[in-house]
């Protein structure tokens, strides 16, 4: 039995950012197929593994480590006669498949698709990183289409409602919002208009419009920072 830490990058339809997850695995190999018995967390200030007990760590700001969140996951993959990771690679979570995908020499190359329990994303990588449409179908029935280069959010983005209209629209740079970010009502109504710039709203004094198209309030953006302006 052999023991390896594989790191993946996992996206989460919540956001329009990628989150690392890092998996820990007790894992065998049989007749080309590696079966992996993991735990997996979210990578952040990670500094040790207490790898006798398989079970992930990282520092507080005593400068002692603790353990963090984990969940059980086994990873089943194809291993080639290098010991190399090729071909298709699938996660499953408690018997349910999460992530379907396909690696080349050990990196993520090829489709992608992962499931939750309100949602299926489909995306591309390209020698380990997220590259073209990023796709997620919520069980609602609403949709997020994003673009990626480079793993991060570059290029047009916008959100669906159920019956198809949309939601929400705004361009990314360099995985930062840029430009012009338009929300609407599901009658297709206008409901805001905030221009960003690398990230961070515009100062400047915003209108929110209701469904009927009458102003509901004013939205003042000051420091990069809002507040509703209230009738005086």
């Amino acid at each position: 039995m052999k023991k390896y830490i594989i790191f993946f990058t996992l996206f989460f339809c919540s956001k329009t950012t990628l989150s690392q997850r890092v998996f820990l695995c007790d894992s065998t190999e049989v007749s080309g197929t590696m079966v992996s018995e993991c735990v997996t967390f979210y990578d952040y200030e990670l500094q040790a593994y207490d790898t006798s007990r398989i079970h992930p760590l990282y520092r507080d700001s005593s400068g002692i480590d603790v353990p963090i969140p984990w969940r059980k996951v086994k990873i089943v993959a194809q291993i080639d006669e290098r010991k190399v990771l090729n071909g298709q690679i699938t996660y499953i979570d408690g018997g349910d498949t999460i992530m379907v995908g396909h690696l080349a020499n050990g990196i993520p190359h090829g489709k992608f698709i992962t499931y939750s329990k309100y949602s299926t994303s489909y995306f591309n990588y390209i020698n380990g990183k997220i590259e073209g449409e990023l796709l997620t179908k919520n069980k609602d029935g609403r949709e997020f289409h994003g673009t990626y280069v480079n793993s991060q959010g570059h290029g047009p983005a916008y959100w669906l409602f159920p019956n198809g209209r949309i939601r929400y629209y705004s361009t990314f740079f360099n995985g930062k919002k840029t430009g012009i970010a338009a929300s609407f009502h599901d009658n297709g109504m206008m409901f805001s208009l905030i221009p960003y710039y690398e990230g961070l709203m515009i100062d400047g004094v915003y209108n929110y419009y209701g469904e009927d198209g009458l102003l509901l309030y004013k939205y003042e953006v000051k420091n990069h920072r809002g507040r509703v302006i209230k009738d005086e």
